[in-house]
């Protein structure tokens, strides 16, 4: 969890998980992932992955807006991450 929270830039990922990682941080930063980091993932990824990778980001940040904008919260005794 910690090395998620560091983001792509940590020590220890693979290649291609460092590549994933980057590919999340600039969709969220560019709206477009680098030829770079594109290149890289298209080493081990078809091209229906390539495809379904910025779409399923976008399900996640569309997912995040709605439970931010009816203020969904973790159930009753559930404290998340906090505890970590």
């Amino acid at each position: 969890i910690e090395r998620a929270i560091i983001g792509s830039s940590a020590s220890g990922w693979s290649e291609h998980d460092a590549a994933i990682l980057r590919g999340v941080e600039e969709l969220l930063e560019d709206f477009a992932i680098s030829d770079a980091t594109w290149n890289i993932l298209a080493k081990s990824w078809d091209e229906a992955q390539m495809l379904e990778f910025p779409a399923m980001v976008g399900q996640y940040v569309v997912t995040a807006f709605m439970q931010n904008s009816i203020r969904a919260g973790l159930g009753e005794g559930n404290t998340g991450l906090s505890l970590r």
